[in-house]
């Protein structure tokens, strides 16, 4: 079984959106289930869940077993009182973890101050050797006493840390690997420090990526990403092609599932997040897609809308990008009297399959040079100046010209 885990209080970004990614790929390579937890102890803030639920969803990851840690708060609770009563933890009243004595308070004094109604925190005792695991891309990893110290595993108001309630949940849902960022290490250690507190002889598998470095292209949030007209596929390629080599030209979620390789990962990134270069990815997947799938993203089921579209993916990149070259073809144009008179020549032209039939009756019907021609067309056709050869416009647009070739 593998988990990926949330709080209902933040957002995905490119590097938790990759953790996820990562645990499903590897939960189907395993043919095992994965999990996705949600945090939500803290109910005093509106939750973002939904929200990440719904943008999993549209990378294909499974959100079926969804796990709310809310619902389990009384076993987070028992299992606190369970240690306190081993004396492997201990009751709090500082402010400062780093000047607590408490661990030494006499057991008459401490009574005394909760039967007051003084607030307190459990915290964990400080291990007494340092926090040693395998990892499977990191190597040997070694945290020492002194930087796990002593930490909260239920707050004042009998909440459980996301540390103290991930122990426990990956107890109890038989959790068999781990793929985190690097960054999150000295979590994992302490993780297993409060297993064995428990007994717990864990033989879970981890790998600890390296943590993308974001901070030249600002990349905002996976929800921005997609508002912006990114596609799900050019961002699960793009991740992936950062975390490991991929050898497909065109890479899909399923693709990963079969064939990526989670050796392959380096111990460091040697590449940066970038926004320019999910551009092109991005439009490699719009040129790759199914020319009616992608009209159907603009209200359309034609494989010719879709394939002019294409046509302007030269200079855009997204969707919202094509949009803009895509609305100005079936608004009503602003146009001068030239136009206007081609305009009603074409309402009441016959329907012609050839662009060469189509202009030469134009050029008989209006008067107009083959250059006046073409260019009060191309303003009617497209609502632009410049842009792809008339020809392969027309021949995309024949069966809509009297929508399009409309002025106002």
């Amino acid at each position: 079984m593998l988990r990926f885990t949330t709080s209902s209080t933040s957002s995905l970004d490119i590097n938790t959106l990759r953790v996820a990614l990562l645990n499903y790929i590897k939960s189907h390579q395993e043919s095992t289930g994965f999990l996705l937890r949600i945090y939500d102890i803290d109910s005093s803030v509106e939750g973002e869940e939904q929200i990440t639920i719904d943008i999993l969803k549209k990378f294909a990851i499974d959100t079926e077993n969804i796990f709310y840690q809310s619902k389990n708060l009384s076993i987070y609770q028992q299992m606190a009182k369970r240690l306190v009563d081993e004396d492997r933890a201990f009751a709090c009243f500082c402010n400062n973890s780093l000047e607590c004595s408490c661990e030494s308070i006499a057991k008459e004094t401490l009574q005394g101050r909760i039967a007051n109604g003084e607030k307190f925190k459990l915290c964990i005792k400080k291990p007494l050797a340092d926090i040693c695991f395998k990892d499977n891309i990191q190597g040997e990893i070694t945290h020492k006493a002194d930087e796990i110290g002593s930490f909260t595993i239920l707050t004042s108001d009998g909440k459980p840390t996301t540390l103290f309630a991930s122990a426990v949940d990956d107890m109890s849902n038989g959790i068999t690997t781990v793929i985190e960022e690097v960054k999150n290490s000295i979590s994992t250690a302490k993780i297993l420090y409060l297993q064995e507190q428990f007994g717990y002889k864990s033989t879970t598998q981890y790998f600890h990526i390296p943590t993308l470095d974001n901070s030249k292209s600002k990349a905002p949030t996976i929800k921005y990403l997609l508002q912006e007209g990114y596609l799900p596929d050019a961002i699960i390629e793009y991740l992936l092609s950062l975390t490991a080599p991929i050898e497909k030209e065109i890479y899909y979620l399923p693709d990963a599932i079969e064939s990526f390789d989670f050796s392959k990962i380096a111990k460091k990134s040697n590449r940066d997040f970038s926004l320019e270069e999910l551009r092109e990815y991005n439009r490699k997947h719009l040129k790759n897609m199914d020319a009616k799938k992608l009209s159907s993203i603009f209200a359309f089921a034609d494989n010719d809308i879709g394939e002019l579209l294409k046509l302007y993916l030269e200079n855009a990149a997204t969707i919202n990008e094509l949009e803009e070259y895509f609305r100005p073809l079936f608004k009503k144009k602003k146009c001068n009297d030239v136009e206007k008179a081609l305009s009603r020549l074409i309402i009441e032209s016959p329907y012609f399959k050839e662009y060469e039939s189509f202009k030469t009756y134009l050029l008989k019907k209006s008067n107009l040079s083959e250059k006046e021609l073409e260019q009060a067309l191309r303003k009617l056709l497209t609502g632009r100046e410049k842009g792809p050869n008339l020809d392969i416009i027309y021949n995309y647009l024949k069966s809509y010209i009297l929508e399009v070739a409309q002025c106002h």
